[in-house]
């Protein structure tokens, strides 16, 4: 985990899993270890490079995974990008259940929100001008964080608080 945190995040996703399933592994997560080994063997050059051009552009990449753990809970990822450098990478197992593939996107964005908020308060702070900026490629997530319940039928009628936060909160731009 210190390595892929440190060194490789192009691999953090990946390891962040496997450590969720320290406790009962099977033939699969050795499988995946296996194969995340054979990239790290394949790819000794491969290293992080920090490089930064551009200070007046956060750009945060979020994406879920529904129902990716035994317990039926869902993975989150996401990695900030300001200029051409990825300076964060948050991968996380989600905390609550999901019953959609839209609703694990929307709890990953809600989840994000308080270090999306601190990372411009941060940069602001510092003196920069700063536009922020989240992509998203789920479109009925895109829908409900800019419309709220107006773009929803009853079936997300469970996620009223999450949908009101997120389009109250987030005067950021959201695209796909």
């Amino acid at each position: 985990m210190f390595i892929a945190k440190r060194a490789r995040p192009d691999i953090l996703l990946a390891v962040s899993f496997l450590t969720t399933r320290v406790k009962e592994p099977d033939e699969d997560d050795w499988n995946k270890l296996v194969r995340i080994l054979s990239y790290l063997k394949c790819t000794p050059d491969c290293c992080l490079h920090l490089n930064c051009t551009d200070l007046t552009k956060l750009t945060w990449f979020v994406d879920g995974s529904f129902a990716s753990h035994g317990d039926m809970r869902g993975q989150s990822g996401a990695v900030l990008v300001t200029g051409d450098c990825a300076v964060i990478f948050k991968p996380n197992k989600q905390k609550v259940n999901t019953r959609s593939s839209t609703e694990t996107e929307l709890i990953a964005v809600d989840d994000l929100l308080a270090t999306i908020q601190w990372a411009k308060s941060f940069m602001e702070e510092q003196g920069y001008n700063i536009d922020t900026e989240i992509k998203e490629e789920n479109k009925s997530t895109l829908l409900l964080m800019r419309n709220g319940r107006l773009s929803s039928g009853k079936r997300t009628k469970h996620l009223d608080l999450e949908i009101k936060v997120l389009s109250n909160v987030l005067i950021l731009h959201l695209s796909r």
